[in-house]
């Protein structure tokens, strides 16, 4: 048989559902080990995944020195505009994206 690999999260919550269903007695104890050796949690370091985090965070902080940088040349209603933009926006993202990313959405 064929192992395949999961996320960590995915391999727990397939035990969990696994146990779930031998305690409601739909599915045999024999055949609930097989399912789950089938399996395997990956160790696989994702690069793309943290080249992303990487560029966001540089843009985040590219983004915070052009404020920073001409923050005493702003004018004041101006000042507000882009706190109160920054504030309104990152809010409506995560209400936007609650469903399809909940963690970072939370986040």
């Amino acid at each position: 048989m064929d192992i395949k690999k999961v996320r960590p999260s995915r391999y727990e919550f397939l035990k969990t559902a696994l146990q779930h269903w031998v305690s409601q007695q739909q599915l045999t104890e024999e055949k609930a080990s097989e399912l789950i050796e089938s399996f395997e949690p990956s160790k696989d370091f994702n690069f793309i995944r943290v080249l992303t985090a990487i560029g966001s965070l540089l843009i985040g902080f590219g983004v915070l020195s052009f404020i920073a940088s001409n923050w005493e040349d702003m004018t004041r209603p101006l000042k507000l505009f882009v706190i109160l933009g920054f504030l309104i926006a990152f809010n409506l993202g995560g209400y936007l994206n609650r469903n399809k990313y909940p963690k970072t959405a939370t986040a």
